[in-house]
């Protein structure tokens, strides 16, 4: 299933110019059921500079909606879910957080791994992440993430920043 699904993604690439905050704000429209029936409250905390990155719109929003998804699913309810983007030389960060279970170092390592996680965790196995960590390198960015059990856990994405036309 992941060798077609990146195969296809390979094979769809339409790269252009992505207005970050526009793909995020999509997926944040998207996901607002899945928030609202765990009474999760997102906080934005997008940079007020337009951020433009290139790549795919669909990868990026599949990234968003894959990352968003699951900070809804591992935050424990009625929590918040944080939003943050900035511009850093040539670089865009977009960080989201969750408070809620985390993970164990094992689990964090398996999952940066692509190695699906032993037991299930909150209704996944850590297939979508394998896809996400795929996507990113597709478009050149960077995934990093950083957890703690029971505190929450962070999942940084840097992208390559592209000028803004005036």
């Amino acid at each position: 299933l992941l060798h077609n699904v990146l195969a296809w993604t390979h094979e769809n690439k339409d790269f252009a110019l992505v207005d970050i905050h526009s793909c995020l704000k999509q997926s944040l429209e998207q996901l607002s059921w899945q928030a609202v029936d765990k009474q999760i409250q997102w906080k934005l905390e997008l940079t007020t500079e337009p951020l433009q990155s290139r790549g795919s719109r669909h990868l990026l929003e599949a990234i968003f909606r894959n990352i968003l998804s699951n900070a809804i699913r591992h935050s424990y309810p009625s929590g918040v879910v944080t939003v943050q983007t900035q511009r850093n030389g040539n670089w865009l960060e977009i960080h989201i957080s969750d408070i809620g279970e985390g993970m164990s170092v094992d689990q964090l390592l398996r999952l940066l791994s692509g190695a699906p996680l032993r037991e299930p965790r909150n209704g996944g196995y850590g297939i979508g992440m394998s896809f996400t960590q795929e996507f990113v390198r597709q478009i050149d960015g960077e995934l990093t993430i950083q957890s703690s059990l029971e505190q929450g856990t962070r999942v940084s994405l840097s992208l390559p920043a592209e000028p803004v036309p005036q």
